[in-house]
């Protein structure tokens, strides 16, 4: 299995699952915001670079 398809299984589960079985609304907010940062290392596995903001532009950018 690749490493962004494990991590969009991982986000998958935390949205689905594990987010609406937390009553509680701090823990189930913070299940959701780690699905979020789940699909953005996809993203970032998946283009082979680090999730910077930048996306290569500037000097001092390491991806340039």
């Amino acid at each position: 299995m690749e490493p962004s398809d494990l991590l969009a299984r991982m986000s998958k589960m935390f949205r689905a699952d594990v987010g609406p079985a937390i009553a509680d609304k701090y823990p189930r907010t913070q299940a959701y915001l780690s699905a979020v940062v789940l699909q953005k290392a996809v993203a970032a596995v998946g283009t082979g670079r680090d999730a910077c903001q930048c996306g290569g532009c500037r000097p001092c950018c390491p991806h340039r």
